[in-house]
């Protein structure tokens, strides 16, 4: 899920976390956290464990170190690629589809619409705040 999400506007919330030697990252990939270091997404199953968006890129051949990444904050906007044409309401959810971006659907949603399209390709959204960062409420 290289490239597909793409900063527009607000504030960015950066943090450098670790990556291990041989993770092949790229910058606007969707990332998640794995046994503490963070993984490009490549599953929808990967939406419980999303922890933002790569701001650079970590090559198979890069040590272990730190990757910068934008972890998703109340006012940062984003344009993402859609899975296929799609009509699109402000406010519905959306969740990561790992050949394309994000995907209409309320199943473990990552992100909310900002706009309304109909065949939407590409949709103006904002992240929700990963559940790993919130932590246990009870």
């Amino acid at each position: 899920m290289s490239n597909k999400f793409r900063y527009v506007s607000g504030q960015e919330t950066l943090k450098a976390l670790p990556v291990v030697s041989g993770a092949v990252i790229e910058i606007g990939a969707g990332l998640k956290l794995s046994g503490g270091v963070v993984e490009a997404v490549a599953a929808t199953t990967d939406n419980l464990a999303f922890i933002g968006v790569a701001k650079e890129a970590h090559r198979a051949v890069d040590p272990a170190g730190l990757i910068t990444v934008s972890i998703p904050n109340a006012i940062a906007m984003w344009e993402s690629e859609l899975d296929a044409a799609t009509d699109i309401t402000t406010g519905d959810a959306l969740q990561l589809y790992p050949i394309s971006g994000l995907k209409k659907s309320a199943t473990d949603a990552v992100a909310v619409a900002l706009e309304t399209k109909l065949g939407a390709t590409k949709i103006i959204h904002l992240f929700k705040i990963p559940a790993s960062l919130i932590g246990d409420a009870s």
